[in-house]
């Protein structure tokens, strides 16, 4: 029997889609160039993806990187990387982010990033940082920010989001390693 294999792309994640199961891998959009997605390394990949998926490294990561993304992307392995397991056809949105919001959702929901988009791929990564920027100012409360002291230099985070929220007398940030 052969799997049925589907995709998305989001501003932060791409998910790999197999059957009724999927797995999410983290984005880290930038402000010039290709973004970076996080692939477990082969030394990781065990440990960082769920059973079902467990020996399929190589043909996740040719998949998806065979497909004609309306971005730039760079595939990087690292041991680091994790993959977030969406269960119950739900979306591989983190609570509280940009995407999670009714306009991040309206902008996940357009494909801006898939093969055959309407705007280029320029087009669509200015119109995310807006919206970044707008989020960065509404925020309120506190913002916990993973991190092993090392930002990614240029980064949407680093050059848009994080000089926002410290500016933002609303928000009290929690860095965490």
């Amino acid at each position: 029997m052969t799997a049925n294999l589907s995709f998305k792309m989001g501003w932060r994640h791409v998910t790999y889609y197999q059957d009724r199961s999927a797995v999410s891998f983290a984005i880290e959009p930038m402000i010039v160039g290709a973004d970076i997605v996080y692939f477990p390394s082969e030394n990781s990949w065990s440990n960082a993806v769920p059973d079902w998926i467990k020996n399929d490294r190589d043909k996740v990561y040719g998949y998806l990187k065979s497909i004609k993304w309306n971005r730039e992307l760079v595939w990087q392995d690292s041991d680091k990387a994790s993959c977030r397991e969406i269960k119950n056809n739900s979306e591989p949105i983190i609570p509280g982010s940009l995407e999670s919001t009714p306009g991040g959702k309206s902008l996940e929901e357009k494909r801006f990033f898939h093969p055959g988009s309407d705007i280029t791929f320029e087009q669509a990564r200015k119109l995310w940082i807006e919206f970044d920027k707008r989020f960065s100012r509404q925020v309120r409360g506190v913002v916990t920010i993973f991190c092993d002291n090392d930002l990614v230099p240029n980064s949407v985070f680093e050059q848009v989001e994080l000089p926002i929220l410290k500016e933002n007398p609303n928000v009290t940030l929690d860095f965490r390693n």
